[in-house]
């Protein structure tokens, strides 16, 4: 059964907008590149700073400066942030042996889909993109002003 305007209902339009706002769409296409260029571990590497920015942002949540990937993971989180901690304890699961030299059993398949997952199943799909300034994990040029995150380093940054 056809709709007035000629469509089927509920049928799925080729140029639908993904299910994720800016900001998702931004690590996305960053880690895509990446992925593309055969450099999964930049990927990551880049991946998982500006989630954890993304997190803060839409959670109105600071982790403590101090805090390592694996802190965030095993303790910044509220109980009601549904699937979030799941997520996130996955894309930690990515990020470690990566950022720690023992990358060698994981495959650069896994790390867009549960990006997507994320940003499509959480606050985090809402998100507006990130304000210019320095890329999450970097600290801002001497003298200049510390994007979001604090220019702190964020998690393991």
């Amino acid at each position: 059964m056809r709709a007035a305007d000629g469509k089927t209902p509920g049928a799925r339009s080729e140029s639908a907008e993904p299910p994720w706002g800016d900001a998702g769409r931004e690590v996305l296409d960053a880690a895509e590149r990446r992925v593309a260029a055969s450099d999964y571990p930049g990927a990551v590497l880049d991946a998982f700073p500006r989630v954890m920015v993304d997190v803060e942002r839409s959670y109105g949540v600071r982790f403590p400066r101090h805090w390592t990937g694996r802190d965030v993971v095993a303790h910044g989180l509220r109980s009601d942030t549904g699937s979030l901690p799941d997520l996130l304890v996955r894309l930690y699961e990515l990020y470690e042996p990566v950022r720690y030299g023992t990358a060698h059993d994981r495959t650069p398949g896994e790390l867009i889909p549960l990006l997507r997952e994320l940003y499509a199943r959480t606050a985090l799909r809402a998100l507006p993109a990130a304000r210019p300034g320095p890329r999450p994990g970097r600290r801002a040029p001497s003298g200049g002003s510390p994007g979001p995150g604090g220019g702190s380093g964020g998690p393991d940054g």
